[in-house]
């Protein structure tokens, strides 16, 4: 292998770690939004209406911190990896659940299901911007004269 093919390799290593990286808060993230979010719902008088509220809105908010974290190294592209990589153990752990009422269409289900790596982008573009790939100039004090 020569030098560049190295360097790619390099890359994509570094990809997939930032964006599992990512996706392993988001995990964390959405459990303890969903525990935060459900004690909330069942203070409200009628907690099955905001359910699916809630719960797309802690999958939006872990997808987006997620992107974050992935973004923090990687910027845009890692935050869509792992938003990616959310989305796929979402698909994976749904197939789990017991066959019961869906509450959206299947149309509609995809586009929220291709939110998730959007919202993943977003945090990656967000922390591309404000985080450490910013380049940023370094201030240097001026050197004390001796007397």
């Amino acid at each position: 292998m020569n030098a560049s093919t190295n360097e790619k390799a390099a890359g994509a290593g570094k990809l997939l770690k930032s964006a599992v990286r990512g996706l392993i808060w988001s995990i964390i993230i959405a459990a303890v939004l969903l525990v935060l979010f459900s004690l909330f719902c069942y203070m409200m008088p009628d907690p099955d209406k905001y359910l699916s509220v809630f719960g797309l809105a802690a999958l939006y908010i872990s997808a987006l911190i997620g992107g974050i974290v992935a973004g923090k190294r990687s910027g845009i592209v890692g935050g869509l990896v792992s938003g990616l990589l959310l989305t796929a153990v979402i698909l994976i752990a749904s197939t789990f659940k017991e066959s019961g009422e869906n509450s959206f269409s299947p149309v509609i289900a995809s586009l929220l299901y291709l939110l998730v790596p959007i919202a993943g982008g977003a945090g990656g573009l967000m922390a591309g911007f404000f985080g450490k790939n910013q380049k940023r100039k370094k201030v240097h004090a001026p050197k004390k004269r001796k007397r």
